[in-house]
């Protein structure tokens, strides 16, 4: 077998990404390397908490549209089914009505049918509650679509393993109750 020698070759430790490297920026000539080390670790990780907060403060504008367009959705429901379950009422009341006509019946009935053009109008007319409960509707998926990104950027944003180990520090042991999980 013929030996091989290697050529000599000079390993350069690597220094990581220059713009990731805080030993690679530009430093005051006054300033003393290892306070300008910890300096830039400082404003590294305000930095990093300031991106976190401006995440954070979309994240919770959406999360509190969640809430209202949910409250609206289910006010809008609510409403729509009270109006709707009367509607039916006059429907049925109107329909007997006809069967059993008398002479007192004519104004009694003249002024339900026009509750029920009322009820008609606020439902599908110049109100438009049906209208505007898709409308809530389709706003509130897009909220959630919304969330659901900026929640996607804030959990990327995090180092997770990072939140990992301060969460098993916080932990409860076991068998003691533990703190409720935030819904999302």
């Amino acid at each position: 077998m013929a030996n091989c020698i290697a050529p000599s070759i000079s390993i350069q430790p690597f220094h990581g990404e220059p713009r990731k490297n805080p030993s690679k920026r530009k430093r005051p000539a006054n300033v003393d390397p290892t306070q300008a080390a910890k300096i830039e670790r400082h404003t590294t990780v305000i930095r990093d908490r300031a991106e976190f907060i401006d995440l954070l403060a979309p994240c919770l504008e959406t999360q509190y549209t969640k809430q209202t367009s949910t409250t609206l959705i289910e006010d809008y429901e609510n409403e729509i089914l009270a109006i709707q379950s009367r509607l039916r009422g006059l429907d049925i009341y109107l329909e007997y009505a006809e069967k059993y006509k008398g002479p007192d019946m004519v104004l009694i009935t003249q002024e339900l049918e026009e509750r029920a053009k009322e009820m008609w109008q606020q439902l599908y007319g110049e109100f438009a509650y049906v209208e505007a409960l898709d409308h809530a509707r389709r706003r509130l998926v897009g909220t959630e679509t919304d969330l659901r990104n900026f929640l996607e950027k804030l959990y990327a944003a995090v180092d997770y393993w990072d939140i990992n180990k301060t969460n098993k520090k916080r932990r409860p042991e076991e068998g003691s109750p533990r703190e409720p999980e935030l819904k999302g």
